[in-house]
C-alpha cells in the first residue's frame, strides 16, 4: 500500500469524520496521529490549517513528519525561542532565518499547513502588508542607487560583511552586490553598470562560483520587527513615562 492509498484509507475511516463534521471527539498521537490525520485531510480538502504543538521540539517533529506526505511549499514551520527572556536578549539567527522564511512562504498563494507552538504565537509580528512593503524586488534592467540600496539592506536587518558566507548578510565591492536572503538556498550576486542592474546570478558561497542567471529576485527582510521613526519616538516616550512612575514607587 503506497502513501496515497494509506492517506485515503485514513481519511475514509471513522477517525477523521468528527473533525470534518467539526464536532465529536477523537484522540490521536501528537506526531504520528496528528500528522497522518492532517495530511489525509489536506490531500482530500486542501485549505489553510494551523497546527499548534505543545513546544518547539514537538512542532519540529510534526513538521518533519508531514514532509513525508506533503510538498515543502505546502507545510510551513514557524519556530521561536521557548524562553521569552532568552528571546529578548539574544534570539538565534538560525531561528530568525526560519521565521523569515516562514513569513515569506505564507505570502505565497496556495493552501498550506502552518506548524508552530505557543511561545511563537506570543511574538509581535508585522502585518503581511508591512512585511511585503519591506521586501525588495530586483529585476535585470532595473535602476537602483547602489549606496541607497546598501543603506536599505542595513535598515532591513542585514549584516554588512567582507564576503557572504551565511544567510542575512550582504557584501559589496565595486559594482557588485552579494546578498544572502532566506528566499534562496544560495546567495545572490547582482552586478551593476552605473545604476542599472546588469545581471543577477546565484553563486556558491564556498567556491564563489556563479550559477545560472536569474531574471528577477525577491529579497526578504532580515528582521521580523519593523518600527518607523514615529513608532520609535512613541516607544521612547512610553518607556520614559514608565521609568518616572517606577521611581515614585
Amino acid at each position: 500500500m503506497d502513501r496515497d492509498q494509506l492517506l485515503k484509507k485514513i481519511f475514509e475511516s471513522d477517525v477523521t469524520s468528527p473533525l470534518l463534521r467539526k464536532k465529536g471527539s477523537f484522540v490521536v498521537d501528537d506526531t504520528l496521529g496528528a500528522g497522518l490525520l492532517f495530511a489525509s485531510i489536506f490531500k482530500e480538502k486542501p485549505a489553510n490549517y494551523a497546527l499548534i504543538s505543545s513546544n518547539q521540539y514537538a512542532a519540529q517533529k510534526l513538521y518533519e513528519f508531514l514532509l513525508n506526505f506533503l510538498k515543502e511549499d505546502e507545510v510551513v514551520f514557524f519556530p521561536s525561542d521557548e524562553l521569552l527572556r532568552a528571546e529578548a536578549l539574544s534570539s538565534s539567527r538560525e531561528l530568525l532565518s526560519q521565521r523569515l522564511y516562514a513569513l515569506g512562504q505564507l505570502r505565497r498563494p496556495g493552501p498550506k499547513i502552518l506548524v508552530t507552538h505557543p511561545s511563537a504565537l506570543l511574538r509581535y509580528l508585522p502585518s503581511p502588508k508591512r512585511f511585503d512593503e519591506e521586501t525588495i524586488r530586483i529585476k535585470a534592467g532595473d535602476s537602483f542607487d547602489l549606496s541607497a540600496l546598501k543603506v536599505h539592506l542595513l535598515e532591513m536587518g542585514y549584516q554588512a560583511t567582507s564576503h557572504v558566507d551565511k544567510s542575512l548578510q550582504f557584501a559589496s565591492r565595486g559594482d557588485i552586490l552579494d546578498i544572502f536572503s532566506v528566499s534562496y538556498l544560495d546567495p545572490i550576486r547582482i552586478e551593476f553598470f552605473g545604476d542599472e542592474v546588469e545581471s543577477i546570478r546565484l553563486f556558491n558561497a564556498r567556491s564563489q562560483e556563479s550559477k545560472s542567471p536569474l531574471k528577477e529576485v525577491e529579497i526578504l527582510p532580515a528582521t521580523d520587527l519593523f518600527l518607523n521613526d514615529d513608532e520609535l519616538s512613541s516607544f521612547a516616550e512610553r518607556a520614559k513615562d514608565r521609568l518616572e512612575k517606577d521611581k515614585k514607587i
